[in-house]
Formats: structure tokens, sequence, C-alpha cells
């Protein structure tokens, strides 16, 4: 770039050597999938008992929308009441 050599040899990449990468990615592969944490699905509707706290949210902090950085991310805390 912008007149200097290239420095890495693409040219010279061995059998042997792609052989190596391959079984490297593949202990990688494995150590990532034994990390991996059971996931929870966000369709579980909570269900609050009386005096529980609740903290209700921002309308606007829906994804992809757009606020100040600085805005308030909670409006109040609520106590749950029949």
């Amino acid at each position: 770039m912008f007149g200097t050599q290239k420095r890495l040899p693409i040219e010279g990449v061995g059998k042997q050597y792609l052989k190596t990468r391959q079984l490297e990615l593949m202990a990688v592969c494995v150590a990532r999938s034994e990390l991996d944490k059971e996931r929870r699905g966000s369709s579980r509707v909570p269900k609050f008992r009386v005096n529980d706290l609740v903290m209700v949210l921002e309308s606007r902090m829906r994804k992809n929308a757009k606020r100040p950085y600085m805005a308030m991310k909670e409006i109040h805390e609520y106590e749950i009441k029949r």
C-alpha cells in the first residue's frame, strides 16, 4: 500500500499449515459450544405479586429508537397493588 512491499508471504501457505489451522479452528468451535448458556425466550410473561416493586422503563427505549444519550431510562419505581 502506498509504495511499500507486502510483508505477508501469502503464496507460501502449504497444505500442512491449512490442516493444522483446521484442527485449531475445530478446537475453538468446541470450546465455544461448551461455553454456551441456556437460552431464555423473551415471550415469557412475568407474573407479579401484590407489594412487588417494579421499574417502569421509558417508552422510547425500544430497539433502534432515537433518543438523547443522557435521557432518563426509567420513569419511576412502582409498587404492585390490588
